[in-house]
C-alpha cells in the first residue's frame, strides 16, 4: 500500500483545495517534506492524523490530547482547523464554502477479503452545521 495523492481543502494554512501527489517511481520509493519553519509540515502531519482518527487523535500523541485540552475540547479544537480567512470569510457572510476537508488516496491496496485496489478515506467538517462525518470508499 503506498499513499498515491493527498487533497488539503481549507485546512489550516492550505486555504482552497491543495493537491499533492506522490510520484510512483520503483527506484526512487521515498518521499520526503522539507520546508522553512511556519510553512505547513507539521500542519501537513496534523492533518493526516486528523483524517485517520478524528476524535480519537488525542490517543495518538501526547501532544495532540494538549491541543484538544487547550482549545476547550475535541468540537471547539475542530474550529482551530479551517484556514483563518475561510472562517472569517463565513462569519461575515461572504463565503460560500463551510467546510474544510481532509482525503487520502490509498492505493496497491491489498486486503484479501475485499477486493480493491485503491481506498480513499476522506474526513470533512462542516463548521456551519457544526457536523463532522468519514467515508471511506473501496
Amino acid at each position: 500500500m503506498r499513499i498515491e495523492k493527498i487533497v488539503l481543502n481549507n485546512y489550516r494554512i492550505y486555504k482552497g483545495k491543495n493537491v499533492i501527489k506522490f510520484s510512483h517511481d520503483e527506484s526512487k520509493n521515498v518521499s520526503l517534506i522539507a520546508g522553512k519553519n511556519g510553512f505547513g509540515k507539521t500542519t501537513f502531519l496534523t492533518s493526516l492524523i486528523w483524517a485517520f482518527y478524528g476524535g480519537m487523535m488525542s490517543q495518538v500523541e501526547d501532544k495532540y490530547r494538549k491541543d484538544i485540552k487547550s482549545a476547550g475540547g475535541y468540537e471547539k479544537f475542530l474550529n482551530t482547523l479551517v484556514n483563518k480567512e475561510v472562517l472569517n470569510s463565513h462569519l461575515k457572510q461572504t463565503a460560500k464554502e463551510a467546510e474544510f476537508f481532509v482525503e487520502i488516496h490509498l492505493v496497491d491496496v491489498l486486503i484479501p477479503s475485499i477486493p480493491c485496489r485503491k481506498v480513499v478515506v476522506k474526513r470533512h467538517f462542516d463548521f456551519k452545521d457544526k457536523k463532522e462525518s468519514l467515508s471511506i470508499l473501496i
